[in-house]
């Protein structure tokens, strides 16, 4: 059946499954953090999963860790989508739903990936088959249930500021109106008047998201933050993950690693993008054989996950 679309601000569509409204964010129930992970595109990486634990213990304060959404994707066997989801939920996190959960929770027939026109046809077509390999590995599994129960969204209180842990855009969790792509001259399609719109709409300080895949950080007195992928490379010639961390300003500092790029708001609210070091050469021998040379995410990914993202070098990341 085809999906009902409906159209959201600027010309953009989201698909009627995937609309949330910033104004549901304005009036959401804050949970309260010292110090807040935002962690979205594990991309079903057990060896990013080990180094985020392991960050996470290292840091001082009483940290919460938000997984925002597509920590599933490339664990395409039965084994690793069960390793992954068990260990996840044993966690005490709080996760909630990306694109490739809810197509995974309602068996879809694609990826929820949403692309814009301005990524070639080929690359959806790919990641469909990626989703539709994954689904098969996760048939009948027990944590379906569960991960057809996650929100798409949360809010939080971090010292006096307000933040919003999304996946997408404000309003559409696969949305890309917050894309790096949108808000340079990449595209050009978002202009600052939309994002203070979504602000005003989400009463919100920091927008935290992750579903487009290239990490950033926007904005001064309010501040949009894209970690890009915790389990994949993000930048050009480096091939670590990159987690955001929010943290209030009576919160001691993360030891290490040091930061690769951060903001402070009014308010002393500290905004720091985080480099996630897993160990890349064991993550490749696992993914090697899952999604062998010529496989889809093999032709998509697997070049990303060596080198890095060409056109992404780490000194644009500031926007």
């Amino acid at each position: 059946m085809a999906r009902r679309l409906m159209m959201i601000r600027r010309g953009l569509a989201c698909a009627a499954e995937y609309i949330e409204g910033a104004e549901i964010l304005a009036d959401s129930a804050d949970q309260r953090a010292q110090v807040l992970y935002a962690v979205g595109g594990l991309y079903g990486n057990h060896v990013a999963l080990d180094a985020l634990e392991g960050l996470v213990r290292s840091d001082p304060n009483d940290a919460r860790v938000v997984l925002n959404g597509d920590f599933n994707f490339f664990n395409a066997s039965r084994a690793s989508f069960e390793l992954v989801n068990t260990r996840i939920r044993a966690l005490g996190w709080t996760p909630t739903a990306g694109n490739i959960e809810r197509e995974l929770a309602a068996n879809g027939a694609g990826c929820g990936c949403a692309y814009p026109p301005q990524v070639p046809a080929e690359v959806g077509i790919r990641a469909a088959e990626i989703v539709a390999r994954l689904q098969a590995a996760a048939a009948d599994s027990e944590h379906l249930e569960w991960l057809g129960r996650l929100p798409g969204r949360s809010t939080w209180s971090v010292g006096a500021s307000r933040i919003a842990v999304i996946h997408g855009d404000p309003d559409c969790l696969n949305g890309w109106a917050l894309a790096a792509e949108s808000l340079t001259d990449i595209w050009g399609t978002t202009p600052p008047r939309l994002v203070d719109e979504y602000f005003d709409r989400s009463n919100v300080d920091v927008i935290a998201a992750t579903h487009t895949c290239l990490a950033y950080l926007y904005g001064d007195e309010r501040l949009v933050v894209n970690n890009g992928s915790a389990g994949m490379a993000n930048f050009r010639d480096e091939t670590y993950g990159v987690v955001t961390r929010i943290a209030a300003p009576d919160a001691e500092p993360l030891p290490e690693p040091a930061a690769l790029y951060a903001a402070t708001l009014p308010t002393g609210t500290k905004v720091e993008a985080i480099p996630l070091l897993f160990d890349v050469s064991e993550w490749i021998d696992h993914f090697l054989r899952i999604w062998p040379p010529g496989s889809p995410a093999h032709v998509s990914y697997f070049d990303r996950i060596q080198r890095g993202v060409p056109h992404w070098p780490l000194d644009r990341a500031r926007l």
